[in-house]
């Protein structure tokens, strides 16, 4: 299974992480649930291997990918039209 995990930083914003990788930080929370998810699907879809969400905040670890709905697209409109997605998901650590 592969695991992308949110972590809350220092500063109080959060990363997706996976496989000892930072793909994105300064992130909200709901934006990071949403990208996490969005990673997880594709990676699900494109290599077939199963893959979870998990939040980790002070100890707790919670899986989240259940938890998650992605709202409807509009018509003709892609993941890659979304702000968040045009921005380069990998954080320069």
């Amino acid at each position: 299974m592969i695991a992308y995990t949110l972590k809350q930083d220092d500063d109080g914003q959060w990363s997706i992480r996976c496989q000892g990788s930072i793909l994105a930080c300064g992130l909200q929370l709901d934006s990071a649930i949403e990208q996490a998810y969005e990673l997880a699907h594709t990676e699900r879809m494109d290599s077939g291997r199963p893959t979870c969400v998990d939040l980790t905040s002070a100890g707790t670890h919670i899986s989240v990918a259940d938890k998650v709905k992605r709202p409807p697209l509009p018509l003709g409109q892609s993941i890659g039209d979304l702000p968040w997605a045009r921005q380069s998901i990998y954080a320069p650590h």
